[in-house]
């Protein structure tokens, strides 16, 4: 791992647990065993390092729908692909320091400030969401002509639901600190896959 990953990383923890307006620099620079100067080489300010945090949990969104983008990839692939980065998100805010106490709460309220803070985040996060909606309902409909799911399957209703799935599995786990949900991508893929598939 290179310093600018370092710093990037010590500020995920930090942006996490305090909030934007709650860090220092002299904090992220602690964090990474570093003078403070040193990190105008690698960042010009605290939002430059900010929009940084905040891409880096934007573009491993991006993975998650990959498989969708494939055409010679399944729909149940596709699917699966899908609830196992949502596995994979969730023990990821658990690695975070002090996770049970700030850190999974931290992952929304990272977002809330993103947005308060670069009110331009609002509409690029729209604009991806909108472009995820439309990848996810080309494969549903090609699937549905494939005769992998149910013909009678409304392509927005299944989008809608595996939206709400993975943000009411990852609320879930903010909330719900004393359980754990080890199993849950794999346990609403099955749910959804089992209710969709073609008969």
């Amino acid at each position: 791992m290179n310093t600018r990953e370092k710093i990037v990383e010590a500020a995920v923890i930090l942006f996490l647990q305090k909030g934007y307006d709650q860090v220092s620099l002299n904090e992220i620079a602690a964090g990474v065993g570093i003078q403070k100067p040193s990190l105008y080489h690698y960042f010009k300010s605290k939002e430059d390092i900010f929009m940084e945090v905040v891409m880096y949990f934007f573009r491993d969104g991006v993975e998650w729908t990959k498989g969708f983008h494939d055409e010679s990839v399944s729909f149940k692939d596709a699917l699966h692909t899908l609830f196992s980065h949502l596995q994979y998100a969730i023990d990821e805010i658990e690695k975070i320091p002090h996770a049970e106490e700030k850190g999974k709460y931290g992952y929304y309220f990272l977002l809330f400030d993103a947005l308060k803070t670069f009110p331009s985040l609002r509409k690029m996060f729209n604009d991806a969401y909108l472009n995820d909606v439309q990848t996810y309902e080309k494969a549903i409909k090609r699937a549905k002509k494939n005769g992998e799911i149910r013909k009678d399957i409304k392509p927005l209703d299944l989008v809608y639901l595996c939206a709400s799935a993975i943000e009411g599995a990852l609320y879930l786990n903010t909330l719900m600190s004393e359980h754990r949900f080890d199993t849950i991508g794999e346990r609403l893929f099955n749910i959804i896959w089992n209710s969709v598939k073609a008969k």
